[in-house]
């Protein structure tokens, strides 16, 4: 009899034991899965999307220009102003080490320049022009953790610039009424290339979601017009504010 009560207690003991057990494993189980999926920096590739608004201005590189340059053969750098311009687009970032991100992508985007006292037939006008470009841009990004929802990136870029048009138009300075137009697209190089470099603060809303803003200043390196007598050797150059919203893929 006393055997049969030893085993009756011990089977009992088993039984109320084997739940607990498994509830235990579970429970620890699960809290690893859970640090593991709300790091959001653990994501390898993630989607952005982001706008652009800037100010931006040209610098001639050389002023020995032919007779005859049309509207934009003007090359008083001195008398030029900026102008606000945009552009808009998306990227894939790859994650490629624990503080290196690479973001490649396209965008679309525009600059200029102002030209209040253009001088044309003799008198005085108000002369502007816009260039439109589809952008390639690659970006290399290093980044700092500073807090756990705030990230501080220090990024460098080249964008490779493929010319949509270069267009422009002159107007009365006083009724603001158009008197000529131009488009030297066909003049103007078709493939240019800008560096630049951003600071970074990038805000972590969620697991899948983060909003990134970019004060950033870019530079043309290769002129608008190469080897024609006719217009100024032009660089372009801009400075301004990404505002983006990131996804992280898992």
């Amino acid at each position: 009899m006393n055997k049969i009560l030893h085993y009756f207690f011990v089977f009992n003991s088993l039984f109320i034991l084997i739940p607990a057990i498994s509830f235990a494993q579970k429970d620890g189980k699960e809290k690893i899965v859970y640090f593991t999926d709300s790091q959001t920096k653990k994501s390898n590739i993630s989607l952005a999307f982001n706008v652009n608004p800037y100010i931006t201005n040209r610098r001639i590189m050389s002023d020995s220009i032919g007779l005859g340059g049309l509207p934009i053969g003007s090359s008083n750098e001195s008398r030029t102003s900026p102008v606000l311009a945009y552009s808009f687009g998306g990227d894939f970032v790859f994650r490629l080490a624990s503080s290196l991100e690479l973001w490649t992508g396209v965008q679309y985007g525009t600059l200029g320049y102002r030209d209040r006292n253009y001088e044309f037939n003799q008198q005085t006008y108000d002369l502007t022009s816009k260039l439109s470009f589809i952008n390639l841009p690659i970006q290399f990004s290093f980044r700092g953790t500073i807090t756990e929802v705030f990230d501080l990136e220090f990024i460098p870029i080249i964008q490779i610039n493929l010319l949509r048009s270069y267009t422009g138009k002159i107007s009365d300075k006083q009724s603001g009424s158009q008197i000529d137009q131009f488009d030297v697209t066909n003049e103007a190089r078709k493939i240019n290339y800008t560096v630049g470099i951003s600071l970074s603060g990038n805000f972590r809303l969620a697991e899948e979601y983060s909003i990134f803003v970019r004060p950033f200043f870019h530079y043309m390196l290769n002129p608008m017009f190469e080897n024609n007598a006719f217009f100024p050797r032009e660089r372009y150059f801009s400075t301004g504010l990404t505002v983006g919203l990131r996804y992280y893929f898992y």
